[in-house]
């Protein structure tokens, strides 16, 4: 994932006057925030800068809430009509050439389908206060899929309750996944709950079990186990020498803002420790999240808030480049926007 020496830059359009508008791909290390009304532009000029890293030899993952990105995949249109357009038909040339894009569809079988376990097998491998922070973010992520609110006191107390179960399973060397969760608290509600009720009544624990079991049946099978796991290495690896992969996750066939929440989550957790193991001074891999408000509201809470924002606090360091776009930078908290 080593940038192309041939390359000196992003170019990323034309000013009123005709003159070409770079940047050094260096810049990316700085974030790319697009803001502007519906219809203004905001994701065609994001999948511009896309385009050019790809150019520049960055894998990208975009997360696609809306079906506006998987358009990268289709093919450029004929030179007559690009140079119409002020398209330089060799350099569309040399995108096909080199782009690898693939369409992920988590919880569906049309495209590539793609999976996540709540609960990342992972986890064990961070450390120190990087292991607390994550448990502490996949125990938010689980809360949220069943359906408590984090920001009321019950939902407080059952990602409590989840935070130390996972804590006492990976000091157990116990195997880590959301059926493993699933037993270890049934196992402990046998016991009374002992002293996971000091945390929330066991009543109100004896329900959240109840719903624990249920996550796991039906269609929601197919979010967590139907597919390829979710794993960072799969989704930028190009199956070809020379290729540079665009990993598109279409989230349009999630149904629920539980679910959607939950895969950004999943994607970002899985990211930050892929880069926590592949720091790079240099920039690596472009992250894009379009339409970004829902996931970083500045007052509710979702499973991947807590994430998105450390990882755009974090990201340039390991040479991980972040771009996003919102109608409305009203509806983004403030200490998200303050890494752009």
């Amino acid at each position: 994932m080593t940038l192309d020496a041939a390359r000196d830059g992003l170019d990323l359009g034309a000013d009123v006057g005709g003159e070409t508008v770079s940047l050094p791909t260096e810049a990316l290390l700085r974030h790319v925030m697009a803001l502007g009304a519906s219809g203004s532009g905001k994701t065609v000029f994001c999948k511009v800068v896309a385009e050019e890293a790809l150019l520049a030899g960055l894998p990208t993952i975009c997360v696609d809430p809306q079906g506006d990105l998987c358009s990268l995949a289709a093919g450029t249109l004929d030179d007559a009509e690009l140079e119409a357009r002020g398209i330089d038909p060799g350099r569309a040339a040399r995108f096909r050439e080199r782009a690898e894009v693939v369409i992920f569809t988590p919880g569906a079988r049309v495209g590539v389908p793609l999976c996540a376990d709540p609960v990342d097998p992972g986890l064990a491998a961070f450390e120190g206060a990087e292991r607390a922070h994550a448990v502490s973010r996949t125990a938010a992520v689980v809360v949220g899929l069943l359906g408590f609110d984090l920001d009321q006191d019950d939902g407080a107390g059952l990602s409590a309750v989840v935070d130390r179960a996972l804590h006492a399973m990976i000091e157990a060397g116990a195997p880590l996944s959301l059926a493993g969760l699933t037993e270890h608290l049934h196992a402990a509600e046998q016991d009374g709950f002992g002293a996971y009720a000091r945390f929330l009544d066991a009543r109100k624990l004896r329900t959240a079990n109840q719903r624990l079991a249920r996550l796991d049946v039906g269609a929601r099978r197919l979010l967590f186990h139907d597919g390829l796991p979710l794993d960072v290495e799969t989704l930028v690896r190009p199956s070809q020498p020379g290729k540079v992969r665009v990993a598109v996750i279409y989230l349009n066939t999630l149904h629920a803002q539980e679910d959607k929440d939950f895969f950004v989550a999943a994607v970002v957790d899985r990211l930050y420790g892929w880069m926590l193991a592949h720091p790079s001074a240099d920039p690596q891999l472009l992250f894009y999240i379009d339409e970004v408000a829902p996931f970083v509201p500045p007052v509710r809470k979702p499973a991947c808030k807590d994430g998105l924002t450390l990882l755009f606090k974090q990201a340039r360091k390991y040479g991980v480049c972040c771009v996003m776009a919102t109608q409305n930078p009203g509806d983004v908290d403030y200490r998200a926007m303050a890494q752009f």
